[in-house]
Order: structure tokens, then C-alpha cells, then sequence
């Protein structure tokens, strides 16, 4: 349990932090504003995409086994 004068620090740094990142691209031109929002959706799929296969990794197993040829194949019957 977070004691009161943390939550305190806690909520102070992320005010002060969102303060700084809202001030810092006050002076951007529309292009780059555009820019930076055109970027962002490609990134956070990116990061999703890197979190889901962190959490639950693919397994590079065939879809399907190989099985055991059988004598009316090698013979060139129809399956």
C-alpha cells in the first residue's frame, strides 16, 4: 500500500510531466503536428503486436503432419 506522501510525489511528477509534454510541441508548424499524428497509430500496432507475441509466442508447428505414404499413392492413384 502506497502511503499518503507517495501518492502525493506520484501525482505531482505526472502533472509536471504531462505539463512538459504538452508545452513541448507548442511551437511545432501544422505539418510537423501531422507528421508526429500520422506517426503514432503505426507505432502503438507495432506495440501491441510485439506485446501479444510476448505474452503468448507462436509455435512454428505445421499445420498439418506428414503422413505415411501409402502403396495406391506411390502408384499414382488419386487420394
Amino acid at each position: 500500500m502506497m502511503s499518503s506522501t507517495s501518492k502525493r510525489m506520484a501525482a505531482a511528477a505526472l502533472a509536471v510531466t504531462l505539463a512538459l509534454s504538452l508545452s513541448a510541441c507548442s511551437n511545432w508548424s501544422k505539418r510537423d503536428r501531422k507528421t508526429a499524428i500520422g506517426a503514432a497509430p503505426p507505432s502503438a500496432g507495432s506495440l501491441a503486436i510485439k506485446w501479444i507475441r510476448a505474452r503468448f509466442p507462436l509455435t512454428l508447428t505445421p499445420l498439418h503432419r506428414a503422413q505415411p505414404r501409402l502403396a495406391a499413392d506411390k502408384a499414382g492413384a488419386p487420394v
